[in-house]
């Protein structure tokens, strides 16, 4: 069952343009025929694809620090662990995981913890957050002040 599921998601790929195709036409769009509402669409499209790209990405690093760890190369479980913590702190169910299997092997959320002593870069994690989640309230001007306030 789970294999048909990810060839009927290759073969819906497939039919969808190649992102530099859906960035080249947005491009177009916008710039040649100067129709920002058919640029709006590409744009769009193109970040949907990216959205879902990351989460395929990171459960694609989740899985290979556990195939690690199952082969007892304990040192890149770790590092891999870590680097998902780093990429993809959005995932949540995942980066729940990591963190517990890190500790299980005796590592550090090294990222985590640099980054909860470290004001600036817990307001750019919440920032990449809100980009994924609600891009269009990184607008908001109480946004922009906040950010600007916590550096």
């Amino acid at each position: 069952m789970a294999v048909g599921g990810m060839f009927s998601l290759a073969h819906a790929r497939a039919e969808e343009p190649p992102l530099r195709e859906l960035l080249r036409d947005g491009l177009f769009a916008e710039e040649v025929t100067r129709d920002p509402e058919a640029a709006a669409k590409q744009y769009e499209q193109l970040l949907a694809r990216y959205s879902e790209q990351r989460d395929f990405a990171a459960s694609a690093l989740f899985r290979l620090a556990e195939v690690r760890r199952k082969q007892d190369r304990k040192e890149d479980a770790i590092q891999l662990y870590q680097r998902l913590l780093a990429e993809f702190p959005g995932a949540v169910n995942e980066t729940k995981l990591a963190r517990e299997n890190l500790v299980a092997l005796g590592g550090q959320a090294l990222q985590a913890t640099q980054a909860a002593s470290d004001p600036e870069a817990v307001e750019l994690t919440r920032l990449k957050a809100a980009a994924r989640s609600a891009p269009d309230l990184l607008l908001a001007p109480q946004t922009i002040s906040q950010a600007a306030s916590n550096g």
